[in-house]
C-alpha cells in the first residue's frame, strides 16, 4: 500500500471464516490502516445496510465516510483494485474474476448439503464432487500454464491466490468441525498444485501472525 494512503478502512463481519475471508486477507497483506468489527448479531442487524454482513467502510482523512459497500465479492473486488491484487488489464482481471468465482458454488454446496435431509443431501454432496473434479482441472491448468509457482498470475500473490487460500481454509475447517470427508478431494496429496498456492499465501509475512492465530470456526451465517 501506498504511504500516501491517508484513508482508513472497516470491514465489519463476524469473527468467523466465511464470505469475507478473502478481503480480510487483502486488508492484512496490503498494509492499510484498517479495523475489523464483529457487531453482536442480531441485536446489530437493523444498523447494516441490507441488514447484514460484511460492510466495507472507507473514510477520508477527517474521518468521514466516503465509501459504504455491502456484498462480499463487490468488497472484495473493489480493496483488489484498489491495493493492486488484481490486474489492470481488462483481458487478465477477467479471467481472475472468473478463477475467483469458480470457488463460490463449491463454498455454498456443502452448506445446503449439511442443512438438507435424505435425497437433497445426496444432491448437494454429489454437486460438491463434481464442481470440485471441474474446477481442480480447469485451476489446475491455469497453474501449470503460469510454471506451477504457487501462483495463478506472475510470481506475487493476487486476488486469486488469496481467494483459494480463504476456499481451502473454509471447506477444510468445516469438513473437520462436521466430522465429515467432503475436503479429501481437495487434499494436498491429491491437489499438489493447489497446496502450493495455499502454502505461499500463509508463507507471507504480513499473514504469518492471522494464521497463527486462535483457529476460526467455519461458516456462513
Amino acid at each position: 500500500m501506498s504511504s500516501a494512503d491517508s484513508h482508513t478502512y472497516v470491514l465489519r463481519y463476524f469473527d468467523i471464516i466465511g464470505i469475507a475471508e478473502t478481503a480480510r486477507l487483502m486488508l492484512i497483506l496490503s498494509g492499510a490502516n484498517w479495523t475489523e468489527e464483529n457487531p453482536e448479531w442480531p441485536a446489530a442487524r437493523d444498523q447494516q445496510p441490507l441488514c447484514r454482513l460484511p460492510v466495507f467502510i472507507e473514510k477520508n482523512a477527517a474521518g468521514e465516510v466516503v465509501l459504504e459497500l455491502t456484498e462480499s465479492r463487490v468488497i472484495e473486488r473493489y480493496i483488489a483494485r484498489k491495493f493492486g491484487f488484481i490486474s489492470t488489464d481488462n483481458v487478465t482481471a477477467a479471467r481472475q474474476e472468473q478463477l475467483r468465482d469458480q470457488f463460490v458454488d463449491l463454498l455454498y454446496s456443502p452448506i445446503h448439503a449439511i442443512k438438507s435431509e435424505g435425497d437433497a443431501k445426496e444432491y448437494y454432496f454429489k454437486k460438491l464432487s463434481t464442481l470440485a473434479k471441474c474446477v481442480i482441472e480447469f485451476h489446475t491448468k491455469a497453474l501449470q500454464a503460469n510454471g506451477n509457482n504457487g501462483h495463478y498470475f506472475g510470481d506475487k500473490t493476487s486476488y486469486v491466490d488469496l481467494a483459494l487460500c480463504a476456499f481451502l481454509s473454509f471447506v477444510r475447517t468445516l469438513a473437520e468441525d462436521k466430522g465429515m470427508g467432503f475436503a479429501d478431494v481437495f487434499d494436498p496429496v491429491e491437489v499438489p498444485e493447489f497446496a502450493k498456492v495455499d502454502n505461499a499465501v500463509r508463507a507471507e509475512p504480513a499473514l504469518l501472525q492471522h494464521f497463527a492465530g486462535e483457529r476460526k470456526r467455519a461458516s456462513l451465517v
